[in-house]
């Protein structure tokens, strides 16, 4: 099963994005907090029963609709390039913002190669984080160095019965340069290559309008002081694209 990781939440309907999208099936959805570096901001996780093609188009729609600089997909898999170490245990503290900072920064003093984290959810309902090592694997020493920093981190925040477990994934990005493609060609060229005819207009004729109602209404449940009391400064700085003229 794919999932692909984007960084702002917006509410859709399922079906609705299955029809649009020609993706596959999607099987589950979550929300928590997810971070890169010293920062800990809204994530979104799309679980989709889906081929390696039709999870790379999902990926590229939500990037485009979402303004994301980039969204991962992976999936486990042995002969994958590269790598993922989750932590999750029976409780809920790490799906708190606040809490997983300090738990990320705290696992970053004791081993800071790693970048970014994004939520996960055990079969259980417990919450935790993945780590995604995007090329190559971590090595025996880095598994090891990876639990103790797991282990001072949790003692550190108080977190009790957290577990481990790691392996082998594929690991995809689909982006773009928003200062150098500021209406999106980065995902639009690529669904222009792997998409269905007609997928890249639609995407701009049919449903920007639609996503821009459902960011602001997003931005109004999840993010409200972002607003100011000014939801025209969402459509200005998050989901303005100017529709090219004479898009195929």
């Amino acid at each position: 099963m794919y999932q692909s990781r984007h960084c702002l939440i917006v509410s859709s309907s399922r079906c609705e994005f299955q029809r649009f999208c020609i993706c596959g099936h999607v099987v589950a959805r979550l929300f928590g907090p997810g971070g890169w570096i010293n920062s800990v901001s809204p994530s979104a996780q799309t679980g989709m029963l889906a081929s390696p093609e039709a999870a790379e188009r999902a990926a590229n729609i939500i990037g485009h609709l979402l303004q994301q600089d980039a969204v991962l997909t992976s999936r486990p898999l042995q002969s994958g390039s590269g790598h993922f170490f989750q932590i999750a245990g029976p409780g809920k503290e790490l799906a708190d913002p606040s809490m997983v900072q300090k738990f990320f920064t705290d696992l970053r003093a004791e081993y800071p190669k790693v970048d970014g984290f994004m939520p996960v959810q055990t079969a259980e309902g417990g919450k935790g984080i993945s780590i995604l090592k995007m090329n190559g694997h971590f090595n025996d020493k880095d598994i090891a160095a990876l639990q103790l920093a797991t282990e001072k981190a949790a003692t550190n925040s108080n977190i009790e019965g957290l577990r481990t477990k790691h392996g082998p994934a594929e690991v995809r990005t689909a982006s773009n340069d928003w200062k150098e493609n500021p209406n999106g060609e980065g995902y639009t060229r690529r669904l222009g290559e792997i998409g269905r005819p007609g997928l890249s207009g639609r995407l701009v004729g049919e449903h920007a309008a639609s996503t821009e109602e459902a960011i602001r209404s997003s931005f109004r449940k999840h993010a409200p002081e972002a607003l100011g009391g000014d939801e025209g400064k969402v459509t200005q700085t998050i989901v303005h694209r100017p529709v090219p003229q004479n898009f195929p």
